[in-house]
């Protein structure tokens, strides 16, 4: 896989020339290891930038050599120069590829097709139910050709839903496109023969490998958690590599990279692989990751040879294998100790993120100081608070505070005796001034009370009222208040306010004497 550098408004032309999309990466590429011309303006030129861990590469034509160290990197894929000035007469592109299918559709046999062939390279998530056209291939043991089935015509060309692996017979029209420059077959009806000799024979040799017990549980190897040299076993020029020095660059940039390049897809491609996965073992790395970029079922078969399974099987050092996307499985993904979906994510698997894990450490560290920060500070001031109580408790001091305390209480005392006495002085100063006030008040009370008897006592004797001419007239020592008290010749006593009378009674006139 080789990434490209395409504007938006390109994007069109290079889909047309073979390019892909990586939405998860979101990055264009071409899914091989060899640039096609009409794409090298789009390529990147030189080693991609990012952090360079160090890689060292096990020649693969000799193994026994001592490694040497360096980057992988891909080949420079230039830039697409036009031809020179020249007085031949060219054709462009356009009028070649109008030339090359005028005679596909003037030849009889192909806009009549008739063939047999197994299903590959068919995306499976896309729903057969007319809402999209249908791209795929059919293959024999050697050769390919890509189809498409419109969505108009999937409805009523289609028996049963196609799958990868399953063999067909297709009835169509071969048809040119000039857009990518490729041949395909345009499918009007295609039924259903059973599977494809290719996906019979990985069937029965994934069941035969299983019968084996090469897939058990108990031979999976754990992968080191703290690796100090990681194998790698995948193409020199791929993406792979790159995404795996980037990452581990980023999560431990002092591991040791161990790279066996290898041809990773052709007739080549499983020896090649083997002979990677047997040296890197020998070598003494801690794990192996195993692994290239996404492809075709064809381009990834070389992953379902059964010298690279038992490669994978007899390796004594834990294997990652990490071939292609989310959605490609191959035989060595069920005998491999770790199966991951992306050379990514085996860098993720096989690289510990010693970085974070210094930052952790650093944060742990951080908080581990302010934590004992705290106890010490905590324990100064508990100290503090002993050593001011075992002081406050010293017998000098205790006495100098009891001596206090006795001054404070005797003055205080004085004070309340003082305050006592000339609140009982006040007292009595007052009882007394109230005292002599009531007695005054009582005396002045009671001598009025006596004037005020003593007049009306005056005012009731009988000599007050003898002062202006009256007399007090009694008989025998008995006041006289009638005329029948007295006869004639009796001798009256009368008192006046100065002094006292005898008179003798000569004549006696009553009131009711007429």
């Amino acid at each position: 896989m080789i990434r490209l550098s395409v504007p938006f408004a390109e994007k069109d032309e290079v889909k047309k020339r073979g390019a892909r999309w990586n939405a998860d990466g979101r990055y264009w590429f071409y899914p091989g290891d060899v640039l096609p011309d009409d794409l090298r303006r789009w390529a990147l030129r030189g080693t991609p930038t990012g952090p360079a861990p160090q890689v060292r590469e096990i020649p693969a034509a000799d193994p026994g050599t001592v490694p040497q160290t360096g980057v992988a990197a891909a080949p420079d894929a230039g830039l697409f120069l036009p031809p020179e000035a020249s007085t031949e007469p060219f054709l462009t592109v356009s009028q070649l590829s109008g030339l090359i299918r005028a005679q596909y559709y003037r030849e009889p046999a192909f806009r009549q097709v008739l063939v047999r062939g197994e299903v590959t390279n068919l995306n499976e998530k896309i729903r057969q139910d007319g809402t999209a056209h249908l791209y795929f291939a059919l293959k024999d043991p050697d050769a390919l050709i890509n189809c498409i089935l419109w969505k108009d015509e999937v409805r009523t060309a289609l028996e049963a839903p196609l799958k990868n692996g399953q063999m067909v017979s297709l009835k169509g029209s071969l048809d040119y496109y000039p857009g990518q420059g490729r041949t395909q077959l345009k499918a009007e009806r295609i039924m259903e023969l059973g599977v494809g000799s290719a996906s019979l024979a990985l069937l029965q040799l994934h069941k035969k490998l299983e019968q084996e017990g090469l897939f058990g549980p108990e031979w999976k190897k754990p992968i080191p958690k703290h690796p100090r040299a990681v194998g790698i076993v995948t193409s020199r020029s791929g993406q792979a590599i790159q995404d795996i020095c980037k990452l581990a660059a980023k999560r431990d940039p002092y591991v040791q990279l161990v790279l066996y390049p290898v041809i990773v897809q052709g007739k080549l491609a499983a020896e090649s692989i083997v002979q990677g996965i047997r040296t890197l073992d020998a070598y003494g790395v801690d794990t192996i990751i195993v692994g290239r970029g996404g492809g075709s079922d064809e381009e990834l078969y070389s992953y379902n040879d059964e010298a690279v399974v038992r490669a994978v099987f007899a390796a004594k050092t834990p294997v990652i294998s990490a071939v292609g996307h989310a959605g490609n499985w191959t035989l060595i993904d069920f005998v491999s100790d770790k199966r991951v979906a992306t050379p990514t994510e085996a860098a993720e698997e096989a690289v510990p993120d010693v970085m974070a894990e210094l930052r952790r450490l650093r944060s742990l560290t951080r908080e581990l100081q302010a934590v004992f920060l705290g106890q010490l500070l905590q324990k100064k001031k508990r100290l503090e608070v002993q050593r001011a109580a075992l002081e406050a408790r010293h017998p000098r001091r205790l006495l100098d505070e009891r001596k206090t305390r006795y001054a404070y209480l005797k003055e205080k005392m004085d004070a309340a005796a003082q305050a006592v006495l000339q609140r009982d002085k006040n007292r009595f100063a007052l009882q007394d001034a109230a005292l002599r006030a009531n007695i005054g008040a009582v005396f002045d009370r009671k001598k009025h009370r006596f004037e005020l008897a003593a007049a009306r006592l005056h005012g009731l004797s009988p000599t007050a009222k003898l002062v202006k001419g009256f007399g007090y007239i009694s008989l025998a020592g008995a006041p006289l208040v009638s005329t029948e008290q007295v006869r004639t010749g009796d001798t009256l006593q009368i008192r006046i306010h100065d002094g006292e009378l005898e008179a003798g009674v000569t004549k006696i006139r009553r009131e009711n004497d007429a």
